[in-house]
């Protein structure tokens, strides 16, 4: 009888153990489910980023090219050299 109850006792650690094991595992494989979720939405932000400091430079370069047309213009119809467009 005692040898029948120490063994049942060992199966029932084993069946623990597994479970436990299982569980871990789950427990895991969600762990790294969210670790990539979560990297790819930080790279998908460092993109939207990305994009959005080009649009800001491009457009500040855009700025830069039409100040300095604007300023040559007004500096050639002080000159005389092209006569003022007529506003419409």
């Amino acid at each position: 009888m005692e040898a029948i109850r120490i063994k049942e006792e060992q199966q029932e650690r084993k069946r623990q153990a597994q479970i436990y094991k299982e569980r871990i595992a789950k427990a895991e494989r969600a762990r790294l489910i969210q670790l990539e979720e979560a990297t790819k939405l930080k790279e998908k932000r460092l993109k939207e980023k990305k994009a959005y400091d080009e649009y800001i430079e491009k457009r500040k370069i855009e700025r830069q090219k039409e100040e300095e047309e604007k300023r040559l213009q007004e500096s050639q119809e002080q000159e005389g050299i092209i006569q003022p467009e007529e506003k419409k």
